[in-house]
């Protein structure tokens, strides 16, 4: 009987130096952005309000329009499932097109990785759709963020399966 109470006194003053230690863990940092991704502290949060379309049917969608002839969207409807990305997606003039390449960045598939495609549009087409979204401000819901930067970049990150999206700039686009 000695036995078992011993083992029990142990296991219980094990367990409980194992709830004081986690209690007690430094918080975990928030995972970094993916390298080559600006930093979204430095853009200015705009309400998504003003950026909603409430549709007859389906889901609420908020779109914006940039300086740079590029129209973006995402799905800001209520409730997102949790197995469910926003489907972030932005058409327009590609910034690193020469002269001019329309394109189209998006989710890839059915997976959480994102792709930038050409598209069949006429350069000069004008992508409008949405209200404007300034350089130095960025838009967000749930795990959706797109900014809009100075030199024609925009950037979306969707953190719904990881750090996935975007970056479309003069230098060279990319999507993860």
């Amino acid at each position: 009987m000695r036995a078992v109470i011993s083992l029990a006194s142990r296991s219980l003053a094990a367990m409980s130096v194992m709830v004081s230690m986690s209690c007690t863990a430094a918080p975990q940092q928030a995972a970094a952005q993916p390298p080559g991704f600006p930093d979204l502290g430095g853009f200015a949060l705009v309400p998504v309000d003003a950026y909603l379309a409430e549709p007859g049917r389906g889901p609420r969608f908020a779109y914006f329009s940039t300086p740079y002839n590029i129209q973006c969207l995402f799905e800001a409807g209520e409730p997102i499932p949790a197995w469910s990305g926003q489907g972030i997606s932005c058409h327009g003039d590609m910034p690193d097109g020469d002269p001019c390449v329309v394109g189209t960045a998006a989710a890839a598939g059915s997976g959480p990785a994102y792709a930038i495609t050409r598209t069949a549009d006429k350069c000069g087409t004008p992508f409008t759709r949405g209200a404007l979204l300034n350089s130095g401000q960025k838009v967000s819901f749930r795990n959706a963020t797109c900014a809009v930067g100075a030199d024609r970049l925009v950037a979306c990150l969707d953190t719904t399966s990881g750090q996935h999206g975007f970056v479309l700039k003069p230098s060279g686009s990319e999507a993860f």
